[in-house]
């Protein structure tokens, strides 16, 4: 961590299966981060990977040459400190140790492959930074490709677990990208019910006071759920999104066809094809942890990462 009274100025990649996104924050002692630019790019590095174990020649040139424009981005602001983590696709590749030496070449940013239980420590540690996590709190954190589960005691982490569920790899396996069948949901639904009762030990579940949900699908299902025309990461923030809610949007969303879904406002076409894919795996993830209700948080694990880019 930087010295009593100091700031580091940092620049955080994450490296996801359905998104690249970057971060430039200052970085002070206790991890206050106070932001200074947040970008996102849609890449599908993921595409396919649940099949074929490697990552495609084209999702991976989609992806380092988003990388190197945020990099640039972040690099004109100076930062001191600089941190990439590659989470589900990269990890789960046969050939990410590859792409994690062309990422380094092409960004200058180290790359670290992150296994689940890391990848949900350091969500936690992002969401800790900017809300209240006190009591028995489980965060939720529904990715492209996988699914973590950190529990945190009065803010700190005592459990982590990794399921191999995501919005990326639930379109894949179950719905496909345009209207969903019946069949395909009820399938779907076993399926991760069944994968998330295996991976999340229930020691991780039980006697939670709170759960705290992040990333992309849960802050695009809180903005559905506020009828916001578009998204507003200020709006999100903090709501509160209740588990039928989230089954009434799994139906909606299931029910429209992709140019339907990309024009929902907080949707759009980048994230038309896998929307109802993450919000199912969400809905699986909140009867795991026998929630009612989630609070919404616009931190996670990018956060995390900025923080442990400060940590040096």
């Amino acid at each position: 961590m930087p010295e009593a009274g100091a700031a580091a100025r940092v620049a955080a990649l994450d490296v996801g299966k359905n998104t690249v996104r970057l971060l430039v924050a200052d970085v002070g002692p206790g991890d206050a981060l106070v932001e200074l630019d947040r970008r996102v790019a849609v890449t599908r590095l993921g595409q396919g990977v649940d099949a074929s174990g490697r990552l495609h020649p084209d999702a991976a040139a989609r992806t380092l040459a988003a990388l190197r424009e945020l990099a640039a981005v972040a690099e004109a602001q100076g930062p001191t400190r600089r941190l990439a983590i590659g989470t589900s696709a990269v990890r789960d590749a046969a050939d990410g140790d590859a792409f994690r030496r062309e990422v380094e070449a092409a960004t200058g940013f180290p790359l670290r492959i992150a296994s689940g239980d890391d990848e949900a420590r350091l969500t936690f540690r992002g969401v800790a930074s900017g809300g209240d996590v006190r009591g028995r709190v489980a965060v939720l954190d529904v990715g492209g490709g996988s699914t973590e589960l950190a529990l945190g005691v009065d803010g700190h982490v005592v459990g982590a677990a990794s399921a191999q569920a995501g919005s990326v790899r639930a379109t894949e396996r179950w719905l496909g990208e345009g209207r969903v069948r019946a069949s395909a949901l009820v399938e779907a639904r076993r399926a991760l019910d069944e994968l998330l009762a295996s991976a999340i030990p229930d020691a991780l579940v039980e006697r939670l006071d709170a759960g705290v949900a992040v990333a992309a699908t849960a802050t695009i299902l809180a903005a559905l759920d506020l009828g916001l025309a578009a998204h507003d990461r200020a709006a999100v923030d903090g709501h509160v999104l209740h588990a039928l809610a989230v089954e009434a949007l799994v139906l909606r969303l299931a029910a429209l066809d992709l140019d339907a879904r990309g024009a929902l406002g907080p949707v759009g076409r980048d994230r038309a094809g896998v929307i109802a894919g993450g919000a199912l795996v969400l809905a699986a993830a909140l009867r795991r942890a026998g929630l009612d209700a989630v609070r919404v948080s616009t931190r996670d694990v990018l956060d995390g990462i900025a923080l442990a880019a400060a940590d040096g």
